[in-house]
């Protein structure tokens, strides 16, 4: 049936080849309308799973809720220049708020509602302590307010201490003394001139280990480390990067700004920049190795076949596919996703093979005296059968990917599926037209084979790399047993290849965002990716919150009850114990120089306080309040002697420690007397940006929780995702989105491998319908695999989620090779070492050398991603290559001198000929 279909197909070719063209032109030209007025680019990351699959629908019902709060950062590195790196945000902020591609920048949280009602965030026995310090004789905020320098500090401490303390006083004197602890050990420092100065009130406002958080001053902050900038950009699906537009407008912000402030390091980052510039630099890999590979390949065919214009053909047969590809995405599915993008190069790799075996056979029949006509159905009848089988193999690895999951994947296979198909049928229609056209016009009758010459040899060039290979097939026994021992000796590191989830390790080395985002990763608890709890009722949102802190893997959490306070009516009523100044109260101006002797005279009635405080501490068993005040007298002792003995330097030094430490107990007095009277927090109160992120459309409470050390290490991710899901198996967010899809997407690409094998296995039996056959065909596949694997584990080759695809790709080009070979031996009712030397050989070879050099080029990608795929690629085709043209041919050649197999040849051959004329 299929060669009486070839010769048809061949009669209809040679006598209507303007026909055959027009009709290919005509589809070519509606394909390419239809792609460039129907077909867009869907770039939503969203989008590469079915919302079918559980974990992904909650994701989608959390975004059509919520609205996208995914933003890019700003991370200033602000540790010992705090002061330049807020002016640093404010000046940036300014510029980016002139943007039009932007809907938020949030520099600072500076609402009033927030920075006027901040008391009310304190727990009950928080603000219990505190009302009953403000509450004390002498501690009113008024006579706090009056402090004007280190010396009336102390003498506000000393009238509290002027009586033995009773018990209700514990509540004021531990947090005071831990606090007058870490004041003095800082003048003894400064005195000594080993520390800068420190704010002592950096652990009352900057808890350690708190993540992302408002400092005193409203700027987001990790620690005092790193300040943050937010941002949320409009996003555009229907181009590649995204944030194209944004990206380009932030970093000019950016560059802008350093400009003005060339001493604060600051960078952009977050999920959306990452994958903006993974996408940038993977076009710009893949734009300048698709250039260098054609160049290459172009290089190849006129190196092997000697001429310029027939590969030139084949070039253009492809074009027509890939367009009729387009065509067919088009119709069928009507976008390209961020993976199914790339199916135009992989059909570059996969389907030019099938004009190359087409060219060589045609100059071969050529060569031997065939009319023009005559090797177009040489072609079609014998080398088209091989290249049906070929391409029935390489569609299946692709349709393969039908049965996942992976939505992204799934069209990508189905795009790629019927793309080698319309390729194969472009190789089939308009290459043979387009030789017959032009040898009818341009080349002259050619002579007739010799009689010396066998089908085998009469397209041998001068240039002749296959003569090597045919020599060590004439050698089959010491072939075979090297390839044995290559086997054995891959065998143990096939066992030891591993896959990389980080997605991070894919990215190019050197990125801005890159760094940024590892800085983020080590610097604080958190990361840029935040997991989601969605709850309709808020005891369940604090009983959620307290579950998710006392997991070891959670770094910080967010909800709606640290926006609205809880027991608001208690704590103002707390608050109405405190006697609050004036609204026209003015903070006195601090003193210009240091008090000396006032200051000692402060010093040493302190220090003779400590005493009986510390005899107190002794009766009553507490021996750490006796070690901490025994301690705290030596270093105001030590401070005591920096100040008689140390003279001018010591005096100078304390001054410029007195100047600041008066500016943040000022700051911290303004802000304790603006709290005095806040005003409830109610959930319509809200600014709109803190409502969308806790209150859904649909009145859920959205609780983020970020992990505590790096998002990127996939042993860490699954500890936090899991963790999570004990409390809440519902949780949602990128870190879950991402766990579970990078999974899926290994699951679905060993499924497809698996399949699509199977399915390689049944097509090749098919057409052989003889199994020592079959199995000849797919050894080079078989072998090059299993050395490939050898490869891998030897060097350390992982597999990640941008080289798996690979492995489909690779059983393709794979058994192919071995399937063409088989059937040229069929033809030719045996094997000789001669047989490597035909335009078979020439093809196989030059078919490998192709893959080889397009995917080569991948090797020198800034994508590490791509850089591994072009790796795993050239490895891959080396060995099936290598399987193809020197185990396989010595394996036949081995197998031809024994003669049982001889005759089981010839019932083959009689088999075979029964068919074609079937």
């Amino acid at each position: 049936m299929r060669h009486r279909l070839f010769t048809l197909l061949a009669r209809l070719i040679s006598r209507h080849p303007w026909g055959v063209l027009g009709v290919a032109l005509a589809f070519t030209l509606a394909s390419a309308w239809l792609a460039g007025t129907r077909l867009h680019t869907n770039a939503n990351q969203d989008d590469l799973v079915s919302e079918q699959l559980p974990y992904h629908h909650r994701y989608m019902e959390y975004l059509r809720d919520f609205g996208d709060h995914e933003y890019l950062f700003i991370v200033v590195e602000s540790a010992g220049n705090q002061e330049r790196a807020r002016a640093f945000l404010d000046a940036l902020a300014t510029r980016l708020r002139a943007l039009p591609q932007l809907d938020a920048v949030m520099a600072k949280f500076d609402d009033p509602l927030f920075t006027q009602s901040a008391l009310l965030f304190l727990d009950t026995p928080q603000l219990e302590q505190l009302v009953g310090f403000l509450t004390a004789p002498g501690f009113s905020p008024t006579a706090l307010a009056r402090v004007r320098g280190l010396d009336d500090l102390f003498e506000l401490i000393n009238g509290k201490l002027d009586a033995p303390p009773t018990s209700a006083d514990r509540a004021v004197l531990e947090p005071m003394f831990r606090g007058l602890a870490d004041l003095i050990h800082g003048m003894v420092t400064a005195a000594d001139g080993t520390a800068p100065y420190q704010s002592p009130f950096a652990k009352l406002l900057h808890p350690a280990g708190r993540g992302i958080a408002p400092d005193d001053a409203g700027y987001f902050s990790a620690d005092g480390k790193l300040l943050f900038l937010f941002i949320l950009p409009r996003k555009d699906y229907r181009t590649l990067e995204v944030i194209a537009e944004p990206l380009r407008a932030i970093r000019a912000a950016l560059a802008g700004t350093r400009a003005e402030f060339p001493d604060i390091n600051a960078g952009l980052t977050g999920r959306p920049v990452l994958a903006a510039d993974e996408m940038t630099i993977t076009n710009r890999d893949m734009t300048r190795s698709t250039i260098v590979a054609l160049l290459a390949v172009w290089l190849l065919f006129a190196l092997f076949l000697r001429r310029f214009m027939t590969p030139g053909f084949a070039v253009l047969a492809l074009a027509c596919g890939i367009t009729w590809t387009y065509g067919f995405a088009t119709l069928a599915i009507g976008s390209l996703n961020l993976l199914s993008i790339i199916f135009a190069v992989v059909l570059v790799g996969a389907g030019i093979e099938f004009g190359l075996h087409i060219v060589s056979r045609y100059g071969e029949e050529r060569a031997r005296g065939a009319t023009p006509e005559a090797a177009v159905t040489t072609i079609l009848t014998h080398t088209g059968r091989g290249n049906l089988t070929a391409c029935l193999t390489t569609a299946a690895a692709f349709f393969a990917a039908l049965g996942t999951q992976f939505l992204a994947l799934r069209e990508l296979g189905a795009i790629a599926g019927v793309g080698i198909l319309l390729c194969l049928s472009a190789m089939f229609t308009v290459l043979p037209a387009l030789l017959l056209l032009w040898d009818r016009w341009h080349s002259r009758p050619q002579p007739p084979a010799t009689s010396h010459q066998s089908p085998a040899t009469s397209h041998q060039s001068r240039f002749d790399p296959l003569a090597p290979l045919a020599r060590l097939a004439a050698h089959p026994r010491w072939t075979l047993l090297a390839g044995i021992i290559l086997c054995a000796v891959a065998t143990p590191y096939c066992f030891r290849i591993d896959f990389d989830h980080n997605l991070l390790n894919l990215q190019a080395a050197g990125l801005e965002s890159v760094r940024y985002e590892r800085l983020i990763t080590d610097q604080t608890e958190g990361s840029t990716w935040e997991a989601v709890v969605l709850q309709r009722d808020l005891d369940a949102v604090a009983t959620q919150a307290a579950a998710f802190r006392a997991l070891p893997s959670v770094g910080q959490v967010e909800s709606i009850l640290d926006i609205i306070p809880t027991e608001q009516a208690a704590k103002l009523a707390l608050l109405q114990r405190v006697a609050a100044p004036s609204a026209d109260f003015v903070l006195p101006s601090p003193r210009a120089r240091l008090q000396v002797p006032s200051l000692l005279a402060a010093l040493a009635t302190f220090e003779n306080a400590l005493g009986p405080l510390a005899e107190a501490a002794l009766r009553q068993g507490e021996a750490e309040a006796v070690e901490a005040l025994d301690a705290l007298g030596t270093e105001l002792e030590t401070l005591r002697t920096r100040l008689r003995s140390g003279g001018t330097p010591v005096i100078t030094a304390l001054e410029t420690f007195e100047r600041a430490f008066l500016a943040d107990w000022q700051d911290a007095v303004r802000f304790l007397l603006q709290n005095l009277r806040p005003q409830p927090i109610t959930a319509e109160g809200l600014p709109t940006m803190l409502k969308s992120r806790f209150i859904g459309a649909s009145g859920a409470y959205a609780t983020y929780i970020t992990p505590q050390g790096d998002v990127w290490d996939p042993t860490a991710m699954a500890t936090f995702v899991e963790a999570l899901r004990r409390v809440a198996p519902d949780v949602t967010g990128v870190p879950v989105e991402v766990y579970e899809s990078s999974r899926l997407l290994e699951r679905s690409f060993r499924y497809v491998a698996l399949l699509a094998l199977i399915a390689i296995l049944g097509i090749v039996g098919l057409d052989f319908r003889h199994w020592r056959m079959a199995v000849c065909a797919v050894l080079p596949l078989g072998l090059g695999l299993w050395w490939l694997g050898g490869l891998m584990g030897a060097i350390h080759l992982p597999f990640n989620l941008a080289n798996f695809f690979a492995i489909p790709i690779l059983i393709g080009v794979g058994v192919d090779n071995g399937v063409q070979l088989m059937h040229r031996v069929r033809q030719e009712n045996g094997f000789t070492p001669a047989l490597l030397r035909s335009s078979t050989g020439t093809g196989i070879l030059l078919t490998s050398l192709t893959t080889l050099v397009s995917f080569g080029t991948l090797c020198f990608a800034e994508h590490r991603g791509i850089r591994s795929l072009g790796l795993l690629m050239t490895l891959g085709t080396l060995t099936c290559m290598a399987g193809a043209t020197v185990m396989l041919p010595a394996w036949l050649a081995w197998r031809a001198n024994r003669p049982c197999h001889q005759q089981a040849m010839l019932k083959v051959d009689r088999r075979s000929d029964v068919q074609s004329g079937s």
